[in-house]
């Protein structure tokens, strides 16, 4: 795996007083904020380009740093709509610290998969509940909604093989992992589930 770096020196904090103490914290606020605005355009310029491809964006490091970072607005909707609200936490701020991440990042991933996976079945199983007709399965119906393209989302395993393409019949599509908790329900639905739009 490939990593860029991007790298700031930082005045440490003194514990110096009087007048040339707030300077110096004056120098090191301005240091902060120049290194903040620079690392967002660096980050910027490394995950826009291929944002359609990333899944999730997690930051790690110093937490109390990288909440600081996020407070200050700096990247735009597109790049915040895939940070995970979790933080790594690493003991060192260096090529260690990056490798000590990688080794935490794996529980992060399936702990907000599962969360997505849950969100997902959830929002299908209140409209089944609700008896609202956007929910639907079985293979028959979601291809009878799918010609005429009311299918918003279909939900299915991902070892499920669907003949449609989600551009051409302009729908949304999820898979769920072959270890998901709710495998054995979707799979009592035929593997396959999906929403209508109306």
């Amino acid at each position: 795996m490939k990593s860029d770096t991007y790298e700031r020196y930082i005045t440490p904090k003194t514990k110096a007083g009087g007048m040339s103490a707030n300077r110096y914290q004056r120098l090191r606020e301005e240091q902060l904020e120049t290194f903040y605005k620079e690392a967002a355009e660096f980050i910027t310029s490394k995950i826009l380009p291929i944002i359609d491809d990333v899944d999730m964006i997690v930051f790690g490091g110093n937490t109390i740093r990288a909440q600081e970072f996020l407070k200050r607005n700096l990247l735009s909707k597109e790049i915040v709509d895939k940070i995970s609200d979790k933080l790594i936490s690493t003991s060192m701020i260096n090529d260690d610290g990056i490798e000590e991440a990688k080794k935490k990042l794996p529980e992060i991933l399936k702990d907000s998969y599962l969360a997505k996976e849950s969100e997902e079945w959830n929002a299908w199983v209140t409209q089944l509940s609700k008896e609202t007709g956007k929910a639907i399965y079985g293979e028959a119906e979601i291809e009878l909604h799918m010609k005429d393209k009311r299918i918003e989302k279909v939900l299915c395993l991902e070892d499920y093989n669907l003949e449609y393409d989600p551009d051409e019949y302009k729908f949304d599509i999820f898979y769920f992992s072959s270890g998901s908790v709710y495998k054995e329900q979707l799979k009592a639905f035929g593997g396959c589930v999906a929403l209508l739009r109306y």
